[in-house]
């Protein structure tokens, strides 16, 4: 999604069929950049293979957060000419909103901000929250989101039957004041809803106002 303009930063949005096809992404990107709302911008929509793939890829992932910011993220910059190495966007979604703040921590100059939608922070009894001290400290900037009707403590989330033991508005919480703690600029903005795809895309405009604005 090249603006018109030449841009300097880019934007990379795994579960990418869900903000291409159910939230209309690029058309509110299109949007803010006409407005100037938020300066123009390079956008790449990254999708999963599959259930199984998703559960895999989006926790806490090692080698996918390297895929993205070794392999992605080059191409993307080949494409499109844009050599600057660092200041740019990684957004998802529940499972890769837990992805996209890890892999902004595990690659802190090149992603210095990060949108976390409902992200997964309950995953393996909150280990990103317990783990958050052995990553630098970060100046970048986080959007996180929840409802506070995302609960789900106890549930079981097919196809790999991942155990969620606490709720989804408890593990953001948790996680958004430990990152805090270290620095980080964050914004957390609590909905009154649930797990739900009409909410990320009501808040998708504020979100990358709040992270893309200097």
């Amino acid at each position: 999604l090249p603006s018109e303009t030449k841009t300097s930063r880019i934007g990379i949005f795994l579960d990418g069929e869900y903000y291409l096809n159910q939230m209309d992404a690029p058309a509110i990107i299109h949007r803010l950049i006409e407005t100037e709302a938020i300066p123009p911008i390079t956008c790449l929509f990254v999708s999963h293979r599959d259930g199984e793939a998703r559960h895999h890829d989006y926790t806490c992932s090692d080698p996918y957060a390297d895929y993205i910011a070794k392999d992605v993220l080059p191409w993307v910059q080949r494409k499109s000419g844009i050599a600057v190495s660092g200041g740019h966007l990684i957004a998802g979604l529940s499972l890769s909103g837990l992805q996209s703040a890890y892999t902004a921590l595990s690659y802190p100059h090149i992603f210095t901000r990060a949108l976390s939608q409902s992200g997964s922070f309950w995953w393996e009894n909150e280990w990103l929250t317990r783990h958050l001290r052995e990553f630098p400290e970060s100046s970048g900037k986080y959007w996180f989101s929840v409802g506070t009707k995302e609960k789900g403590a106890g549930s079981c989330h097919a196809p790999t039957d991942l155990m969620q033991e606490i709720d989804q508005d408890v593990g953001v919480g948790n996680f958004t004041d430990a990152l805090k703690q270290r620095g980080a600029k964050v914004y957390s903005h609590i909905f009154n809803g649930g797990h739900d795809i009409g909410h990320w895309q009501e808040e998708l405009p504020d979100a990358l106002r709040w992270l893309l604005k200097q």
